[in-house]
């Protein structure tokens, strides 16, 4: 028997001999001689040239192309130095850099240019050849001449766009005072020891253990739903516990107690409240509009106790997720029984505990930026979890301090410094199936108990719809941001002459806007193609039906999109309110106004003789979209449903009706579908009494509205009689 050895060396000669090579069709190996006669890899082209794909004639040291078009030659030869993806990527952001200074001298030198000039064409109506007016127009402006829509969303400017600025237009003669809608939320209230106190109840009802369970069912089902920031099974556990031990004074107690002061003012989402008034009259609204102090004074009385008795467990709670949690849910209650001002205090708190979980967990310092850039997470299912709380946190803060920013002079904490890492967060694993390994038949109690407590969180959460919602509402927050930002750093006063460059911008966020409206998922479109606005009787046989979830959700999002929308037309409203460009006729399809023809034609008339007859279009048809968008807000918003934005809610259908106020003000009523008649009905013909006639017609529904919560929301008051005031100043009587 032969050796091993033997063998490979018998393989080997067979390889290597002449038959053998033939047979396996290999050709025989050149001589090195013969390689040294072959041609040489062909000379590389300048580096320039290579990346822009061009033939170069490889002149040395500068090629012909390089040298017409002024660039720096460069050839590599170091084998080493070829080029690669990482350094052709290198070379291009190199470039980039350079052409983006490039464009910043050039716009800082248009707006340098431009300020001066865009203040002198301001008419004397509106500067008077004040300095300070001077000052505040060219800082705006920069925003105008650089001609391109905001790329920020993280920090917007404060209260540009709320009831308070509209009724600051000039179309309003100057006869309301600043902030006068939101002066007494800041009123000074140290004479009182009540006043003292976010709880005005001296006595607290007791909380039997049983309702626990309950109570925190319904808060899951209508609250949760819109900010799922929680390990909805460790409350539901911890909920249970206390139901059989009582409560104590850690932070899950605390947040069990949250979580039942908001099952106790939550209501699913029903028929609107109060029935539709079509008329109002001020001398009995005090007898003839229901109030929820008077409906719902047993929820209340409830849900302000539970909140106090976990407002004491909190002061004692150290930085964590959970007492983050806490100070969120708080300040989520203290909105839906419309206190705003102390529910930003907590909402604060909130972004506060949080920044501070983040440094500490991470063990990183510096600001908050820079926490935000690092990650220690692991690939656990608990660390997975964890990383999801925090994602979902960080959006729910930063939301909330946004919504306060659009309609309060208030600050951002240091949560707006830094953007989050994680565009989205991320929604939690769907329950195990049988074919994923898992029956859910375990021996073990724990686990049968922990896939008990999934599937109840996922039915009471209405999970999918849930996180549907929450991430378009992320999503549409950062498009609201950049349009806020876009249309409102600068002085209104700029839109006047500057609108023109704003047309293109507005087109962009219009299409953007409709784009996410028409594509979002079915679950969120429920509550347009169920016909609510337009009958909610019909949908609401049962309340106890969970599809009211749903609906609440795809309701919620339909006014988040009437609320860009409310903003994005702003400026163009503004401009046809205080300009001679618009007619006072209504508008006729196809065609451009008269006076925007003569507009045209005399430019010394108007304001914005660089408009073309494509501009007026446009112009036109934003007009058209923004009337339209302020009708809808007072129909859709004006539900009375009590909810975490029904302060926004009552916040915007103000700024609507002083928006179609200030154009029939202005002599553009016939722009309003129905005119007139349409805002506040028919004048009646027989006499009333001290010459004081009803209100009907829109404004009688928002007068209601207001009057409906004003027992509860003493501000709401002064929105009722300010409005009332205007109307009656609009309409003569």
């Amino acid at each position: 028997m032969s050796s091993p050895e033997s063998t490979r060396d018998k393989r080997t000669r067979d390889h290597d001999s002449p038959a053998s090579s033939e047979r396996i069709g290999k050709k025989p190996r050149k001589a090195e001689d013969e390689l040294a006669h072959l041609p040489q890899r062909r000379q590389a082209a300048c580096q320039p040239c290579r990346l822009r794909k061009v033939k170069c004639d490889k002149k040395r040291p500068t090629c012909t192309i390089c040298s017409a078009g002024g660039q720096t030659c460069e050839y590599i030869n170091d084998p080493s130095d070829k080029l690669t993806l990482e350094t052709a990527t290198s070379t291009l952001l190199e470039k980039f850099e350079e052409l983006r200074q490039e464009l910043h001298s050039v716009k800082q030198a248009v707006y340098d240019k431009s300020a001066d000039s865009i203040a002198q064409g301001l008419t004397p109506e509106i500067v008077r050849n004040d300095p300070f007016e001077k000052v505040k127009v060219r800082q705006a402006v920069q925003t105008v001449s650089a001609a391109e829509s905001s790329r920020d969303f993280l920090q917007i400017p404060p209260h540009r766009a709320s009831a308070d600025t509209v009724l600051r237009w000039e179309v309003f003669g100057n006869k309301y005072p600043e902030n006068v809608l939101i002066g007494n939320l800041f009123k000074d209230s140290a004479g009182s020891f009540h006043n003292n106190l976010v709880t005005t109840n001296t006595s607290i009802t007791p909380l039997e253990d049983e309702q626990i369970p309950m109570l925190i069912d319904r808060f899951l089902q209508n609250v949760h739903t819109k900010n799922p920031i929680l390990d909805v099974e460790a409350l539901v556990k911890h909920g249970r516990q206390c139901a059989e031990r009582g409560i104590g004074w850690d932070a899950r107690s605390c947040l069990v107690l949250m979580a039942c002061a908001l099952g106790s003012v939550a209501k699913p989402f029903s028929r609107p409240m109060p029935p539709d008034s079509h008329v109002y009259d001020r001398r009995h609204v005090s007898t003839s509009t229901p109030s929820t102090a008077r409906l719902h004074a047993k929820e209340l009385e409830q849900g302000d106790s539970c909140f106090t008795l976990a407002c004491r467990r909190l002061g004692s709670l150290k930085y964590s997720m959970l007492s983050a949690q806490c100070y969120f849910f708080a300040g989520v209650y203290l909105m839906y029984t419309l206190r705003p001002l102390d529910s930003w205090h907590y909402f604060l708190h909130a972004s506060i505990f949080f920044q501070v979980h983040l440094k500490t967990a991470h063990g990183v310092g510096g600001n908050f930026e820079e926490v935000l850039s690092t990650h220690h997470h692991s690939g656990s299912s608990t660390a997975r979890k964890m990383k999801r709380l925090e994602q979902s946190l960080y959006w729910s803060c930063f939301k909330s301090e946004c919504e306060f920013r659009v309609e309060l002079p208030l600050n951002q904490s240091e949560i707006s410094l830094g953007e989050y890492p994680d565009l989205f967060p991320s929604p939690p694993s769907p329950i195990s199936t049988p074919s994923d390994g898992h029956n859910g038949s375990s021996s073990s109690y724990e686990d049968n108990e922990e896939l008990e407590l999934r599937r109840h969180a996922v039915r009471l959460c209405n999970e999918e719809e849930s996180w549907y919602y929450y991430l378009t509402e992320i999503a549409l927050r950062r498009i609201g941001n950049r349009i806020v930002n876009t249309f409102f750093r600068q002085h209104r006063t700029s839109w006047l002459t500057g609108i023109k460059p704003l047309l293109h911008m507005a087109r962009e966020f219009e299409a953007q806007v409709s784009s996410w409206s028409a594509h979002l998922p079915p679950a969120m479109q429920r509550y347009e193609t169920t016909s609510v606005i337009r009958a909610p009787h019909l949908s609401f046989q049962n309340e106890r039906d969970p599809s009211h979830v749903s609906r609440e959700l795809s309701w919620a999002v339909d006014n988040r999109i009437l609320e860009m929308q409310t903003w994005l037309y702003q400026p163009f409203l503004y401009y046809m309110i205080h300009s001679d460009t618009f007619s006072n006729s209504a508008p006729t399809a196809g065609s451009v106004s008269q006076a925007s023809i003569d507009h045209l034609l005399n430019p010394s008339t108007g304001r914005s003789s660089q408009l073309t007859d494509d501009d007026m279009q446009v112009l036109r048809s934003l007009v058209v979209s923004g009337i339209e968008c302020c009708i809808k807000t007072i129909e859709v918003r004006c539900r009375g449903h009590r909810h975490h934005g029904l302060w926004f809610d009552l916040r915007s259908i103000m700024t609507a009706s002083l928006i179609l106020l200030a154009l029939v003000k202005s002599r553009h009523s016939d722009w309003i579908p129905g005119g007139e008649d349409a805002l506040w009905g028919p004048l009646p013909t027989d006499s009333w009494a001290d010459d004081v006639p009803p209100i009907g017609g829109m404004m009688a529904t928002v007068l209601t509205q207001f009057a409906f919560w004003e027992a509860e929301a003493p501000d709401m008051a002064q929105y009722r009689k300010l409005l009332e005031s205007v109307i009656r100043d609009v309409r003569g009587s």
